[in-house]
């Protein structure tokens, strides 16, 4: 016999592995999560500097593009005095002053490029100061003045500072621009990489530890199956080996103690199958002692008793001439005591039989079967056995069903106190079991009495009004009960009639 390895209590259970490995994910992800969105952050930042630098580029494209506007409006009417350039020129006058301070505002970050744009500023003022001045004259009717002024070269030469200024501006804008980009394209490739990492870093932590608890799982695991299928196959000795800390040592030892009840429960069943085998031994031994006992009783017993009968009536042919009354009538009684005595051994015969009858179960119609009885029954003129056509038909040994059909009819016409009478027989299924009811309308049974007739040797009337040992409803109901039915009777003691109620469990087919 194997010996169980000891399983100590568990101190770490299941759940708590798995707790312990869920919150460690998700500190897990948090982790991740924080780390991809600082990433994301700084890739954000890193945007909005390049977007930044992008509307800085474009606002000082624009600033340059409405001071030379200016300039050409203001030549076109100096050219054609044309309304529509005066009123260019004045648009680019009211609005480069708002352009020049959103672009200030843009550049503000940097303060080495304050001096530039405070000198483009300047440049832009004192072009458009220039402007004006020729756009007075002309309009002081100085026309030749106003051109002398545009032609002078230093409006010339304010605008050509003015556009070297302005592409100092630009090409440093642009280099940061080149700058920044790779910035932002360095932390985009930084978020690619966080995310990656921590996800395989993450995948790796959680597959670790999924392998850890599986591993601690399935081996204990795959032990138990083993002993477990071992001792279901037939080694009851067989006790599971874990030494898991876990539910699954709680398992394995609840499994070992119910393997040492069942080893014992399994020593008890074959002691007691020893025991029942004696007992049957035994029982079959009591049988045919029962069997010969019988014999004995329907043969030695009864072989007396014929004798006597015929010595009382040879004895009363004898005397018949000579006798009194009174000694005939004692003789008579001789005769009867001695019938009766006969009729009791059968029934004591019959009684130990019930239950030990042989034969093979068949198809029964209870109904034809009634029809039967009451033919060879021949009840007396006056007297009718009525049978339901709905009677159940069910498989089963014909002989006890007869038996008790016989009987309980039997019954209703000899206790009948009526010169005319009515037995009906009507049966149905109640559930798995047939139920008949045999119904007289003779004098009743009183209450008190339901259960006493139900008992060996016991008559309602004296047995020398009524012939009978006593042990027909005794049979009946042993009868009844030894096919897994009942009996019971009904009769009320202000009205007339009996019935008689059993089952009947079908034979399994």
């Amino acid at each position: 016999m194997n010996s169980p390895v000891m399983v100590a209590r568990s101190k770490v259970r299941i759940r708590d592995r798995i707790v312990v490995m869920v919150v460690i994910s998700i500190i897990n992800v948090a982790l991740l999560c924080v780390v991809t969105t600082w990433s994301v952050h700084r890739r954000q930042a890193a945007d909005h500097w390049v977007e930044q630098t992008q509307n800085t580029l474009r606002h000082l494209s624009e600033f340059s593009e409405m001071i030379m506007q200016g300039e050409t409006a203001l030549r076109g009417y100096f050219l054609t005095e044309g309304k529509e350039f005066l009123e260019q020129f004045e648009l680019v006058h009211a609005n480069y002053r708002d352009k020049f301070e959103d672009l200030q505002t843009l550049m503000a970050e940097n303060p080495v490029r304050q001096c530039d744009m405070q000198r483009l500023g300047a440049l832009a003022d004192r072009k458009v100061a220039l402007g004006d001045q020729a756009l007075a004259r002309a309009q002081a009717s100085d026309f030749g003045g106003a051109i002398a002024l545009v032609r002078t070269g230093e409006m010339r030469a304010v605008m050509a500072e003015f556009q070297a200024v302005r592409r100092v501006c630009a090409n440093e804008e642009f280099q940061l621009l080149a700058e920044r980009r790779g910035a932002a394209m360095q932390e985009g490739i930084n978020v690619l990489l966080t995310v990656i990492m921590g996800g395989v870093l993450s995948v790796s932590v959680l597959a670790l530890m999924a392998w850890r608890a599986i591993d601690q799982i399935q081996t204990p695991l795959n032990s138990l199956l083993q002993d477990i299928k071992a001792f279901g196959d037939g080694d009851f000795s067989r006790r599971v080996q874990v030494c898991s800390k876990d539910e699954l040592g709680e398992v394995a030892n609840s499994f070992n103690d119910m393997a040492e009840h069942l080893q014992e429960a399994l020593v008890a069943r074959h002691r007691a199958e020893s025991e029942l085998t004696a007992s049957m031994q035994e029982l079959e031994r009591s049988n045919h002692e029962l069997d010969q006992f019988a014999y004995v009783a329907s043969h030695d017993l009864k072989a007396p008793l014929r004798g006597i009968r015929s010595l009382a009536e040879w004895i009363a042919d004898d005397v018949k001439a000579t006798a009194s009354a009174d000694t005939m009538e004692n003789l008579a009684l001789l005769q009867n005591r001695v019938e009766r005595l006969d009729l009791l051994l059968d029934s004591l015969l019959q009684y130990s039989r019930v239950g030990r009858a042989g034969g093979k179960a068949e198809e029964v119609e209870t109904c034809q079967l009634v029809h039967d009885i009451a033919g060879y029954l021949a009840p007396k003129p006056g007297f009718v056995i009525d049978c339901s056509d709905t009677m159940p038909e069910l498989y089963t040994f014909k002989a006890p069903l007869e038996l008790v059909f016989r009987n309980l009819i039997s019954n209703a016409l000899k206790h009948h106190d009526g010169d005319h009478g009515k037995v009906t027989v009507t049966g149905k299924w109640n559930g798995k079991l047939a139920e008949f009811r045999i119904e007289d309308d003779g004098p009743g049974i009183p209450p008190a009495f339901h259960q006493k007739i139900f008992q060996m040797f016991q008559t309602l009337k004296p047995r020398d009004q009524v012939e009978g040992s006593g042990m027909g409803l005794a049979i009946v109901k042993k009868t009844v009960e030894s096919q897994g039915g009942s009996i019971r009777v009904e009769s009320e003691a202000d009205r007339r009639g009996t019935s008689f109620i059993f089952t009947w469990a079908p034979t399994p087919q």
